[in-house]
């Protein structure tokens, strides 16, 4: 679901080239990031991913940009899906380890 959203952000800053698409595929590709690798700052990366992407819905919606407003509800819900199993990742993997 990340690379998804990482690649209709590569699409959307191709197509439009505005800031806001700037920003999200920079925030998309470290989240990217921070999912492959699992380093220890991943969380917090992603919760602060998704603070953003749910403060920019109402404004989006109000300027009438309802395509970039769904989309940041997909990011914001994937932000907050990512940050519930990646507790749950880690701990599986430190049981793992002998």
């Amino acid at each position: 679901m990340t690379c998804i959203l990482f690649y209709i952000s590569l699409f959307m800053i191709t197509w439009f080239f505005r800031i806001i698409d700037i920003v999200n595929m920079c925030l998309m590709f470290m989240t990217l990031v921070s999912v492959v690798t699992g380093w220890s700052y991943a969380s917090y990366q992603i919760v602060v991913h998704g603070i953003l992407s749910s403060f920019t819905i109402v404004p989006l919606m109000v300027i009438d940009m309802w395509g970039t407003a769904v989309y940041q509800i997909g990011v914001a819900v994937l932000c907050v899906y990512l940050n519930s199993t990646s507790k749950y990742i880690t701990v599986q993997h430190l049981e793992e380890i002998p």
